[in-house]
């Protein structure tokens, strides 16, 4: 009796979730509600072969689709548009980018066209084309099937275009043909209006039917051997009184560009409405983003909607610029950031953000970011171009007093902090052996959300890449809005890999880390913080003495002098240090200290390691005297910084993001190498 009960039960539950779930089928981006028959299935027979099964029960519309009425229910499908198609992706492991196939097609609702979904079929890499060879010959446009024991795809609902958000998996469900009765096929009809796209709140691919009013002229790039081009769709769908345009990038190859082009311009002020699949949405801060995807396509409309535009068409296109309204920004090529304030940060805070930071300002679309006072790594590894050679790009570590961040560094950026003026000229430095970044540099950057953890390795959720850097002006010290960041950086772990300013006297050697910096602490005794490089300003009264290694020389500076003040002493010039370094014969004289005759030679060094009392440099930057009394005052406040970061208020560490306070919240750079407010 209870396993009985049990039973009915159980089939009570399935039914009635089925009916609250499927009742109404309401549109996400409006109150339309539109109403849904509901036809459920009667009981059958356990099958006792696996011979094509004659179903009993009538169709149940296609809202009742899901995964609980998947295995239970039957569904009359017609096939529309059915094609192959190929895709890439990226291996994880190798980072290979390796590609597959798929048949995909749209399966239409004869009683409500406006309702359909997506059949697929991928090829397994082991196997060869044959599957694909036969659903193709299977699966031809305008043939129904009864769908049974469905098993649906995991796909992500973002990627799905159709009304219907389920992909079913032709090669595991059920599918047995219908006799043709006569008459024509269903054809899919979306619902979505231009209007509607103003419900979009979070990327999603939809369909569409609308007018095309008019076509942008020359195609733009839009990358490597890719151009884009706008179209304006118009429908019957208002905002207030205006009517709404839609602007849509549309995306190709640059040989077939012009036919795509061409094709549209068809039907510009053409009363014949299109339906355009695969189009994704956007929406951001200044308004929509609309473009194609990559299964894009297009086809002549037909059914009511198609009618309804037809009759609409001449009233719509004659409308005046002051009735209507465009609700999207398109895509305008490849954006160009270095025309955008970035917001004040630190490099803990953007390495922060190589993951999900639950910030709606920061998650949700690109971000421009500027770091001052920092260092951006020359490259050391052999591959500084893009894979054909066309171009800089290579990976970087851009450090601070906070720690260190990694990037991607592309041409433009390269040239400018090198001051090379070719790419040739750049790469032949690097294989020289130079080091001709500044020690010191501002940069900005972008953080790109999204598909981007191809591009800046596994376990990412975004890439960042260096899109503008000069040298850090020397007179434009940390400002008080840099010092309201520190309770931010506080609550990241690890500052010991960044670098930090010092005077000489005040390094010291680690056994944990690569160096140490003693600095005061507020009970008067004194504390080593860690960090990766030190970088000094120093000056020299005795020229550098040569060495001369297999490969290059060992250049030894006797008598360097701290600038810097120690603490609240003043640098003392009885006190001389010795740095040591190693270069070639075509980058010496960059290394020299040697003085002006009866002058100082001053120069910004950065230290690695301190080794039997001599200080191991890894790069001078020479400066003038006056570069040096602006030096002078600037690193004194950037001290104050890197001091207050780890010896400053301690009840502020652990301060959690929110939208109101996270790095998002910080001030925007006016100028690249400065800082947003005052100086402190």
């Amino acid at each position: 009796m209870r396993s009985q009960l049990a039973q009915i039960v159980s089939l009570q539950f399935v039914i009635l979730s089925i009916v609250s779930a499927s009742s109404n089928r309401v549109s996400a981006s409006s109150n339309r509600v539109v109403a849904v028959p509901l036809q459920m299935a009667t009981a059958e027979p356990e099958e006792k072969s696996s011979g094509a099964a004659q179903p009993t029960a009538k169709p149940q519309s296609l809202a009742l689709l899901n995964t609980r009425s998947a295995k239970i229910g039957m569904w009359e499908l017609y096939v529309s548009n059915p094609q192959v198609s190929t895709y890439e992706w990226t291996d994880k492991k190798s980072q290979e980018v390796k590609s597959n196939q798929v048949f995909r097609c749209l399966l239409v609702d004869r009683n409500d066209p406006a309702n359909y979904c997506v059949g697929e079929c991928k090829k397994k890499p082991t196997e060869g084309p044959q599957p694909l060879e036969a659903m193709t010959k299977k699966m031809k446009d305008g043939l129904g099937f009864r769908f049974s024991k469905v098993a649906l795809a995991e796909t992500k609902q973002e990627f799905i275009s159709s009304p219907k958000k389920v992909v079913i998996n032709l090669a595991a469900s059920k599918l047995d043909p219908i006799l043709a009765t006569g008459g024509s096929t269903p054809k899919p009809v979306p619902a979505m209006t231009v209007a509607e796209v103003l419900g979009f709140n979070a990327n999603q691919r939809f369909d569409m039917t609308a007018l095309v009013d008019r076509v942008s002229e020359t195609p733009r790039q839009a990358g490597a051997a890719r151009q884009v081009f706008d179209v304006f769709l118009v429908d019957d769908s208002k905002s207030g009184d205006k009517t709404l345009d839609l602007k849509v990038s549309l995306f190709a190859a640059e040989e077939s560009v012009a036919a795509l082009r061409a094709h549209m311009k068809g039907f510009e002020k053409s009363s014949t409405a299109i339906t355009f699949f695969g189009l994704q949405a956007k929406k951001n801060d200044k308004g929509y983003s609309v473009q194609s995807s990559k299964d894009f396509f297009s086809a002549q409309a037909s059914g009511d909607r198609a009618a309804v535009l037809k009759e609409a068409a001449a009233t719509l296109h004659s409308l005046p610029p002051e009735s209507r309204e465009i609700i999207q920004a398109s895509f305008e090529g490849q954006r160009d950031y270095t025309c955008i304030q970035g917001t004040e940060t630190f490099a803990c805070l953007l390495d922060s953000m190589s993951g999900t930071t639950g910030i709606a300002a920061i998650d949700r679309e690109a971000t421009v970011w500027q770091a001052n006072w920092a260092e951006v790594s020359w490259p050391t590894g052999k591959d500084i171009c893009t894979s054909d050679g066309a171009r800089i790009w290579f990976q970087t570590l851009v450090s601070d007093v906070t720690g260190s961040v990694s990037a991607w560094c592309n041409e433009s950026t390269a040239l400018a902090l090198s001051q090379l003026r070719t790419k040739e000229a750049f790469v032949a430095a690097h294989a020289a052996g130079d080091s001709l970044f500044p020690s010191l540099s501002s940069v900005k950057l972008v953080r790109k959300p999204g598909d981007a953890p191809q591009l800046a390795g596994a376990g990412s959720a975004s890439q960042l890449q260096l899109v503008e850097g000069m040298d850090q002006s020397f007179k434009i010290a940390p400002a008080k809005s840099t010092f309201d960041l520190l309770p931010l950086a506080r609550a990241c772990s690890n500052h010991s890999c960044g670098i930090r300013p010092a005077c000489l006297r005040n390094i010291r050697q680690s056994a944990q880390y690569a160096l140490a910096v003693e600095e005061d602490d507020s009970t008067g005794g004194t504390v080593l913080v860690p960090c990766q490089k030190v970088v000094a300003l120093v000056r020299s009264c005795h020229k550098s003495k040569l060495e001369k290694l297999g490969n290059g020389f060992n250049l030894v500076t006797n008598g360097v002098q701290d600038v810097i003040p120690a603490g609240a002493e003043a640098a003392t010039p009885d006190q001389e240090f010795t740095l040591t370094t190693m270069c070639t014969a075509e980058n010496l004289t960059q290394y020299k200290l040697d003085p002006p005759r009866g002058q100082k030679q001053h120069a910004l060094v950065t230290i690695t390691d301190v080794a039997a009392g001599l200080f191991v440099v890894e790069t001078v930057q020479l400066v003038s005297s006056e570069d040096a009394n602006d030096l002078t005052t600037s690193m004194t406040t950037w001290a104050r910084l890197a001091k207050e970061l780890v010896l400053g208020d301690s009840g502020k560490r652990s301060l959690p993001w929110t939208d109101v306070s996270s790095p998002a919240s910080a001030k925007k750079c006016r100028t690249l190498g400065r800082c947003p407010t005052d100086p402190v």
